[in-house]
């Protein structure tokens, strides 16, 4: 046979081994990242906060210590510890004096356009939001809005590509503002949607819920949609809203890099160019 008699055929080959291995790489890649949803659970205790795993981080959302409406204050956000796990204050400027769109801490970056990220109060003086701890009272009872109707998106950075996570959020509207009564969290083309106050009723509480995923590089994104009222004819839209979340790393699970990809297929490749030009040797 001469199919392989010449330089330039091998040379050809070489290229098509590389594109191969590093389209598969690539093709490999490029269903991860879907975060996979699980139902959406009623707050109850400080039971709900996931352990599972090893903690990456945690933030919970409020607004800033600035005054406005005269030295009234809605809630400024603080550090809690729930279940032994500290989530750190992520703080936006209260409500009707925001101009802020994007808020980055460590390796988290909270954004909106085109309007602006709102820290407001969710607490409520009565109902089961009474019943739950003081620190769980701290974590659901803040929070950060978005305004005109907008999206907001969660960048989670500072992630190992090939591991698995455990993306935890609560939604919460004690207050009962029905800006805030359901909200549509979407990773990568998969949604879930979970309640801020079960029985629109003033003291009551919302959701929490988990979603995992598989990091295809070292960021994933989580949006967050208001979904909107429809009475009639006409539609009411909601501002979405967010109180906190935590990121955890699973213990089990890491799937080869891409880079071990490329070089399995370009190795396995490789021996097989290699064979057939021992056997074209041979004849």
């Amino acid at each position: 046979m001469q199919v392989f008699g010449n330089h330039t055929t091998s040379k050809g080959l070489l290229l098509l081994t590389v594109f191969c291995a590093t389209h598969f790489a690539q093709h490999k890649r490029s269903f991860g990242g879907v975060v996979t949803w699980q139902s959406a659970q009623a707050i109850t205790d400080d039971s709900d906060v996931d352990l599972t795993g090893t903690l990456v981080y945690a933030y919970n959302f409020g607004a800033t210590a600035e005054e406005f409406f005269s030295g009234v204050q809605d809630n400024p956000v603080q550090a809690v510890t729930v279940r032994g796990v500290t989530f750190a204050a992520f703080a936006a400027p209260p409500k009707y004096f925001s101009t802020v769109q994007s808020i980055t801490i460590g390796d988290v970056t909270l954004s909106e356009t085109p309007g602006y990220l709102n820290g407001i109060g969710t607490s409520a003086a009565s109902g089961d939001f009474l019943s739950i701890s003081g620190p769980y009272q701290g974590l659901v009872g803040t929070g950060i809005r978005a305004t005109i109707y907008a999206q907001m998106t969660l960048s989670l950075g500072g992630l190992e590509t090939g591991r698995n996570y455990r993306f935890q959020f609560w939604l919460n509207d004690s207050k009962n503002d029905f800006d805030f009564n359901r909200v549509e969290a979407n990773g990568e083309g998969s949604s879930a949607e979970i309640k801020a106050n079960l029985s629109n009723s003033v003291g009551d509480l919302g959701q929490h819920i988990i979603g995992t995923f598989t990091a295809t590089d070292g960021t994933q994104a989580i949006t967050f949609d208001g979904i909107p009222d429809v009475i009639g004819g006409t539609s009411f839209y909601k501002y979405p809203l967010v109180n906190a979340f935590q990121l955890r790393l699973e213990a089990s699970g890491e799937v080869p890099e891409p880079s071990t990809l490329s070089i399995f297929g370009l190795g396995s490749l490789l021996s097989v160019y290699r064979l057939m030009r021992t056997r074209q040797k041979q004849s």
